[in-house]
């Protein structure tokens, strides 16, 4: 996903990752590790492909960005389709500043409350339909 968002929007992308938890109480995650720099190009730059603890870094060429920007040629920005997302960006989905005045709670259903009442909201404007199974 970051390679193809780099490409797409023609920006580098640096994407860190938490490493993975050491504790009995949580579930070690999939998605732990594997941060990553990718260029306006989607090519991977920089890269720390495990778990643990490590440094990620990669030059940004920001010349060569904004060349690749200018070249009639081969840009998607001009074939870039924004109106088939205005649907469903047009409202709010995750309200900004939930945490301006309060820190993010640490037990894992606090923090993930706030999911059924988004979901329902995009069920209702009709963007999600609700699997059969519920």
């Amino acid at each position: 996903m970051n390679r193809a968002r780099a490409f797409e929007n023609m920006v580098y992308v640096i994407a860190p990752n938490y490493g993975e938890f050491l504790s009995e109480d949580r579930v070690a995650q999939r998605w732990a590790g594997h941060s990553m720099i990718v260029d306006f190009n989607g090519q991977i730059i920089g890269s720390s492909p495990y778990p643990g603890e490590a440094a990620c870094a990669a030059v940004i060429d920001i010349e060569a960005l904004r060349e690749r920007r200018a070249d009639a040629h081969d840009s998607p920005l001009a074939e870039l389709r924004t109106d088939l997302y205005r649907e469903i960006y047009v409202q709010d989905i995750y309200s900004k500043n939930r945490y301006a005045n309060a820190v993010p709670e640490d037990a894992a259903q606090a923090r993930l409350g706030f999911f059924p009442p988004v979901y329902e909201k995009l069920v209702v404007r009709g963007t999600y339909v609700k699997p059969k199974s519920s």
